[in-house]
């Protein structure tokens, strides 16, 4: 049992380790990106589902393909030209209205629940060491 809490915080640690960077990436160019405007190429299919959807934009004569929510790309239309933050070098855009701080907040809390689901498996397969150890001293 307390090995498999201990695999369990560790995987959550993991996931953590791997989409903060991203999310911090976003929500820096959210806080001092700059505005820049590109045009929608392809929008998600919005008729099930709600998010984890992907649109193509063209920037600068490049495509970038974008994971992106629904309730962003309501009201566009393919053609059309949108304004977006972006990073010069960056792939990543984020729309205006994007909520960055509670994606980023809930990746580090993941990461905090994996750090104490380890912890305290730590101290539950010390404890039932030591507790064996004192099962196993003679009487």
């Amino acid at each position: 049992m307390n090995k498999s809490l201990l695999v369990g915080g560790a995987l959550l640690l993991l996931m953590s380790l791997i989409i903060l960077p991203r999310s911090l990436t976003k929500f820096q160019i959210k806080q001092s990106g700059q505005l820049v405007t590109v045009q929608i190429l392809r929008l998600p299919p919005c008729d099930y589902g709600y998010r984890n959807k992907f649109m193509t934009v063209k920037f600068n004569n490049a495509r970038y393909t974008i994971r992106t929510k629904c309730k962003y790309t309501r009201n566009l239309t393919e053609g059309a030209t949108t304004p977006m933050l972006h990073n010069p070098g960056s792939d990543i855009f984020v729309f205006q209205q994007e909520n960055t701080l509670s994606a980023l907040l809930s990746d580090i809390a993941i990461g905090i629940i994996g750090l104490l689901i380890i912890t305290i498996a730590l101290f539950k397969i010390r404890k039932d060491a030591h507790n064996t150890r004192l099962a196993k001293m003679p009487a």
